[in-house]
């Protein structure tokens, strides 16, 4: 039911909570001087421990105090340090949803496969150079269920005229969704059949996920 789908949520998003703010207090102690302050030099590598990839400058500008950042200063206490942290997180949620929902990180490789397809490099694809595109990224699109999906995300992923970048982030998240749902689907059956435990699937996802590619699946030479 929707009342039960809402409770797992609820406990899944306080679960995450929990985690990062001991991943953030963990942080903080490996950082931090004996009189309890952490240098503001130290914030990038802080960050970087606690979301995984580089911080961006410009998010570190506006949830820094003041217009020089957070580096000029000499050192944080430990709730400057949280209130910095949750400014820079609120920061970089608002920014990921105006990109459908993918990180810096995410952005920067999708475009960099954007670009490879924006052979005339105008800002827009034409309809060859998108037909290349759906052929290279979504395989999926020879089998009948795969066309019926493109055919249904293509208008909404046209947010101008013009098929651009906001639009082709658009576009990959629909395909992304996609193939998560069917891949959720598809665990649970085989977690099903096989009888695995909680621990053996997370066994698993240990081993597959470091090889799987942009499509969600292992290739031969992995």
């Amino acid at each position: 039911t929707h009342q039960l789908a809402f409770a797992v949520f609820a406990k899944l998003m306080r679960w995450l909570l929990q985690v990062e703010a001991e991943k953030r207090l963990s942080v903080w102690e490996q950082h931090a001087e004996d009189d309890g302050t952490m240098k503001g030099a130290l914030i990038d590598s802080a960050l970087t421990c606690i979301t995984g990839s580089e911080p961006d400058a410009g998010m570190m500008r506006m949830a820094g105090r003041g217009e020089k950042g957070l580096k000029d200063y000499d050192d944080l206490t430990l709730s400057e340090f949280e209130g910095f942290f949750k400014r820079y997180r609120k920061l970089y949620v608002e920014w990921a949803a105006q990109r459908s929902g993918f990180v810096p990180k995410e952005v920067q490789s999708l475009k960099e496969i954007w670009d490879k397809y924006d052979v005339d490099d105008n800002g827009w694809l034409d309809p060859l150079e998108m037909r290349q595109m759906v052929r290279d990224l979504v395989p999926e699109a020879v089998s009948v269920e795969g066309k019926a999906a493109i055919i249904q995300w293509l208008p909404s992923a046209f947010s101008e005229e013009k098929f651009r970048f906001g639009s082709f982030l658009t576009f990959m998240r629909k395909c992304f969704d996609w193939r998560d749902e069917k891949d959720i689907k598809c665990e649970v059956e085989v977690v099903k059949e096989c009888g695995y435990s909680s621990d053996d699937v997370e066994f698993l996802r240990a081993i597959f996920s470091p090889n799987i590619n942009y499509t969600g699946e292992v290739e031969f030479g992995a």
